[in-house]
């Protein structure tokens, strides 16, 4: 049945109706299929229309009815990559491997998750452990670092998308 089949109407109506269609197998077939991220097009069709972590803090404070993080949640392809982006890239499994035998764990590649319980929401990782999500950052100047910590905390923007990360993956914290 689709929901345009039911009587219901309203937001919360329809994130009902897909937390029901979405089954805890399906998320994890999705998460399966999803693991090369951007090489993958159901990587990118998963996102569409879902408030993604990495902008959960930009969403909770946006004030602009139709602007470009409409577009993001929306699907728009981002228009370039950055000299920032794909340094990142290609550090990101130098970074894991480092990680991975600094803190002595074995880190999996991750797809993209979805809650079964909340479908608005989704999340793409860069690896998982047992128990923990992993999330790099490779910052190219130290003006960046400042804008990830400060006094020695994560700041609110990463801590929320961690925070989500966690909660989508149902693990005890994150590296």
């Amino acid at each position: 049945m689709d929901f345009k089949e039911t009587t219901e109407t309203g937001p919360e109506k329809f994130i009902e109706f897909c937390a029901k269609k979405l089954s805890v197998q399906v998320c994890n077939l999705i998460f399966n299929k999803t693991k090369e991220h951007s090489s993958s097009s159901l990587w990118h069709e998963m996102r569409y229309g879902r408030i993604m972590a990495s902008i959960l803090y930009k969403t909770s404070r946006c004030q602009t009815e139709s602007g470009s993080l409409c577009q993001i949640i929306l699907g728009a392809p981002s228009p370039f990559e950055t000299v920032t982006t794909a340094r990142g890239k290609k550090l990101e499994k130098r970074v894991l491997a480092v990680v991975a035998k600094k803190k002595n764990v074995k880190i999996s590649s991750a797809g993209f998750h979805l809650s079964s319980l909340n479908p608005i929401f989704g999340a793409s990782l860069d690896g998982l452990t047992e128990n923990l999500c992993v999330e790099v950052k490779c910052p190219s100047k130290e003006a960046t670092v400042k804008n990830l910590i400060k006094n020695n905390e994560i700041k609110r923007k990463h801590k929320t998308q961690i925070m989500l990360q966690i909660y989508i993956c149902n693990k005890k914290g994150v590296i």
